[in-house]
């Protein structure tokens, strides 16, 4: 089972303010193993566990009882957002009749 902990809010924090923390649980041994500094986490179609650090990077792993060995499997760091031209129609607000 992935856990999803709410630990805090801090308001200066880079992107969301909420603060989390990701956990495994083995449910027949009941232990729990941290994901550590991981950001998000999920399970995908195929039961892996997915997710991701404060590094750029997106990671997969086949869990067995609480462990895994993580795969890189996409690395961001070398992407930067391009410029994007804003269309005309866009640019201006317009007024519907009978409202504002």
């Amino acid at each position: 089972m992935l856990l999803m902990k709410y630990t805090g809010y801090d308001p200066k924090r880079y992107g969301s303010p909420h603060e989390y923390e990701f956990f495994l649980q083995d449910t027949r041994y009941r232990t729990e193993t941290m994901l550590e500094g991981a950001t998000w986490a999920d399970l995908d179609q195929r039961h892996r566990l997915v997710f991701t650090k404060n590094d750029g990077c997106l990671y997969v792993a086949e869990v067995k009882r609480s462990e895994f060995n993580p795969d890189l499997i996409a690395d961001f760091n070398g992407h930067q957002p391009g410029e994007v031209l804003t269309p005309d129609w866009a640019k201006t607000w317009e007024k519907q009749a009978g409202k504002g």
